[in-house]
């Protein structure tokens, strides 16, 4: 194979058990896409890897200004699509929609791992489940069935909450009706779109934030980036996080209200993540800011409330308010960590606490909104037997 940059043959070169190929003119590296996770972790644990931040410029962030010129794929000749390793870390890689194989430059091998050790907060398994192929997964899953681990075995390091011990009095017919609309967008993606196809979808219905107010025709990305995501494990979580926490906000307004604050929580996520990133061309998608808002609400509507957990390889009850407390104080650190070091992670964390806070003063402000219901632990205080609510409530 020759080398995409300067033209000369590719040596092969092996660390631990990744295979690369390696060009001793340039210095650049092609390693197939299911291996790159791999060879990280082999610099990281085999090589001394400075702490970040690396001295990076900023501005290379804009892939779509870089002046490289195209590159072909090596192994099948198909011209490389440029993207932004985790969105934005600033890390710009060739990758080959083709083959799959994945060319970076003199040099940024070693910053991946910079970028990954300066950030271990970061959870990068769904990220490598996603990467890896099925076949290695499955090989994965069947280890951990002859250890007796199954599925907790192969994700030891999860902390995820299951549900909430609220109980609500009505359908949720506004969360399922988003939920499916959510798994509808992401299955016409997943079916119909690929490759360059996909990213206009992403630039074109995404909220850029540089381009979110340059004409009318953007301004319908301020919604549409509520309903799309970018892969199965994205739409998963954000689903599940979903109903673990909306249904009994929207049993305690109503469904009308509850969708008007849903979109509303959005719409102030999207603006606190132009307001942090005012120059970004990253199309930002996803519903976790609305959700977000949601659980704002829930920390101050439902602070008492036990959240199923499951930590390591337990499952625990973690009050509502130290578990959404937490998690905000989460967001709070990672948004730290990005704007402290030119190696950002690839996450909208100021779209998080915008939706977040967003949602806990509107939940502040529920004494202003003419109750649906009386609050379920006052229920046996304020009404009469005879007019108690009957046994008819949905249990998560």
């Amino acid at each position: 194979m020759k080398c995409p940059v300067c033209g000369s043959d590719l040596l092969p070169k092996r660390f631990g058990d990744v295979h690369v190929d390696f060009c001793g003119s340039c210095k650049g590296v092609w390693v197939a896409t299911d291996e790159l996770d791999d060879l990280i972790s082999e610099l990281l644990e085999t090589r001394d890897i400075p702490d970040a931040p690396l001295d990076i410029d900023k501005d290379i962030v804009r892939v779509a200004e870089l002046d490289e010129g195209a590159r072909n794929c090596p192994a099948c000749g198909r011209e490389m699509r440029k993207f932004n390793y985790a969105y934005d870390s600033n890390i710009i890689l060739d990758k080959c929609e083709e083959c799959g194989g994945v060319w970076a430059d003199d040099g940024e091998i070693m910053r991946l791992a910079v970028f990954r050790k300066g950030n271990p907060i970061l959870d990068r398994l769904a990220d490598a489940i996603a990467e890896n192929s099925r076949e290695r997964v499955a090989g994965r899953l069947d280890s951990s069935s002859q250890q007796g681990g199954g599925l907790f075995m192969f994700a030891p390091r999860i902390i995820l909450p299951l549900a909430d011990d609220q109980e609500s009095s009505s359908f949720p017919l506004v969360t399922v009706v988003i939920t499916l609309l959510n798994v509808a967008v992401f299955a016409w993606q997943w079916f119909f779109l690929a490759g360059d196809t996909a990213q206009e979808f992403f630039n074109r219905f995404g909220l850029v934030s540089a381009n979110a107010f340059a004409g009318w025709e953007h301004l319908p990305s301020f919604l549409t980036s509520m309903f799309i995501h970018v892969g199965l494990f994205h739409l998963l979580g954000n689903m599940l996080f979903l109903f673990i926490f909306a249904d009994n906000i929207e049993d305690r307004l109503g469904h009308a209200k509850f969708l008007g604050l849903y979109l509303l929580f959005g719409l102030a996520a999207d603006f606190a993540h132009i307001i942090s990133r005012p120059d970004s061309i990253i199309p930002a998608i996803g519903a976790s800011g609305a959700i977000s808002g949601i659980m704002g609400a829930y920390f101050v509507t439902f602070p008492a409330a036990k959240i199923k957990t499951y930590v390591y390889g337990k499952i625990v009850d973690i009050p509502a308010l130290v578990f959404l407390g937490t998690w905000f104080a989460m967001q709070v650190l990672c948004s730290w960590l990005a704007k402290s070091s030119p190696l950002e992670g690839g996450v909208a964390w100021e779209a998080h606490l915008g939706g977040f806070v967003a949602g806990v003063i509107i939940a502040l402000s529920f004494r202003f909104f003419p109750k649906k219901r009386a609050p379920l632990e006052d229920v046996d205080n304020e009404a009469p037997a005879s007019q108690a609510p009957a046994s008819d409530h949905t249990v998560k």
